[in-house]
């Protein structure tokens, strides 16, 4: 006879109480039996063989308390399994849901664990209670250069990239979601050498997971991509690949490769490709440069919109500032900007080619160009929150304005060369410089600027 512990007395206690609380919940099924038998009998091994395929494959079916409480109890005292607090909170608290008496009694136990835990640990304990214990995540660490790396862990609730660059240590977490039952392929490192404006190694990390299907039917296989930038981890794309039936993901995973690759394209840019399914195609990815220009001036431009006083009205026939705050552009070339109080605008129209414009500055004469540049300021009673330009979608608020055109002057371009834009090579940076500008209204009213005015913008036909 296998003598009685003070912790298997104490195991017999609850397994009591939870045979009185569910009686039919553990006889239902002969193998749930067999390992509260063997339970009982102090065979903890075999107990585990026969719980854990019950207990542990989290696909969003249901709960089943009573093995729940078997597993975690085993899990709690070391039995039959390594000693593992954090796995026995993660199934007390998974089986706690709901107001029945077993329910009631798991949510107890999970309390009192958790009160025990360390911070981590009951981060890690509400991260396992969602995401089941066969998501088949594993730690990986990634030298990418001399003093710069990746390491990649499961911890306090999530999946965080910890990168080290040239002595700055920075904790990034990973935008992953962690669905019931999901599943980690091995996370893999990609390294580009590109080209364009901004050259050199570039750094990206792919994560594909298995996901369990709304319908449950199948499985989804899950892309998501990100680069390593200095010590950063910037999240670049995300989708899913394919879906296939099943009760359990492919045992042998797919090529990967045969799905989506990342390369350089012909302009020398980093791009990713997916090769299968609905959304097959290919994007260039933007480069750091870019990422926090675009972001510099998404902040500026809400400042600066936060201190417009949109009640403002002005008498429209008043004479220009012809001073401009922020410029934006399009096509080959359309060039507009506005004012601070965001009542007044000018466009600058030139014709590219024509005008013979490339990467060497160039100066006009108004006078002489007129049809291949043209140059209108329009002045508003009120401040517009959009403008009439660069997009198919034109607003008339019935604004009162007054319209001038400029019929003298000089004007300066100077084009950076194409490639500012990853999505869009064609795309350039554009500067125009408009000096000694003579303005003239409907009426003939003629003014001139007493001051350059300096617009800065992306310009360039879409596509390749």
């Amino acid at each position: 006879m296998i003598p009685r512990s003070p912790v298997r007395s104490g195991l017999l206690l609850l397994i009591v109480s939870v045979l009185q609380l569910h009686p039919s919940h553990v006889w239902a099924q002969t193998t749930k039996s067999d390992a509260i038998e063997a339970f009982v009998q102090g065979d903890y091994q075999r107990a585990a063989e026969i719980l854990k395929p019950i207990t542990e494959d989290w696909l969003g079916g249901e709960i089943d308390p009573v093995s729940s409480f078997f597993m975690a109890s085993l899990y709690m005292n070391g039995l039959g399994v390594p000693q593992d607090v954090v796995r026995a909170c993660a199934l007390y608290l998974r089986s706690s849901r709901g107001n029945e008496p077993l329910a009631r009694l798991n949510m107890a136990l999970s309390d009192a664990l958790v009160s025990t835990l360390s911070t981590d640990q009951t981060s890690d304990c509400l991260m396992l209670s969602n995401l089941g214990f066969n998501h088949g995540f594993e730690p990986v660490t990634f030298n990418l250069e001399s003093g710069h790396w990746v390491t990649i862990e499961m911890s306090s609730g999530g999946i965080w990239a910890t990168v080290s660059y040239q002595g700055e240590k920075r904790e990034n977490s990973v935008e992953i979601g962690l669905h019931p039952g999901l599943r980690f392929l091995p996370i893999e490192h990609t390294e580009l050498q590109v080209g364009g404006l901004a050259p050199g190694k570039r750094h990206f990390i792919e994560i594909f997971t298995w996901m369990p299907d709304p319908s449950l039917s199948g499985w989804q296989l899950w892309w998501s991509l990100s680069e390593v930038v200095r010590a950063k981890l910037v999240p670049v794309f995300g989708e899913i690949l394919i879906t296939v039936p099943g009760s359990a993901p492919p045992a042998t995973p797919p090529d990967l490769r045969e799905l989506v690759s990342l390369g350089v394209n012909p302009h020398g840019m980093a791009e990713w490709s997916i090769h299968v399914g609905p959304n097959t195609g290919s994007e260039a990815i933007e480069t750091d440069v870019e990422r926090q220009e675009v972001e510099t001036q998404q902040r500026v431009r809400k400042a600066a919109d936060g201190r417009v006083d949109w009640k403002l009205t002005l008498d429209p026939e008043r004479v220009p500032s012809l001073t401009y705050s922020d410029a934006d552009g399009c096509g080959d070339l359309f060039v507009y900007g506005w004012s601070d109080n965001r009542t007044e605008s000018i466009a600058v129209r030139a014709d590219k080619a024509k005008l013979g414009l490339s990467t060497t500055p160039r100066t006009f004469e108004l006078s002489s160009r007129r049809g291949l540049i043209d140059i209108t300021v329009d002045v508003f009673e009120r401040p517009r929150n959009h403008w009439n330009h660069c997009t198919d979608l034109i607003i008339n608020d019935g604004t009162p304005q007054e319209a001038w055109r400029a019929v003298a002057g000089t004007v300066a371009f100077r084009l950076s060369a194409p490639g500012v834009r990853a999505r869009d090579p064609n795309k350039y940076r554009v500067t125009i410089q408009i000096d000694e500008a003579e303005f003239v209204n409907a009426s003939g009213k003629r003014i001139r600027s007493a001051h350059p005015i300096r617009l800065t913008a992306i310009a360039g036909p879409f596509g390749y």
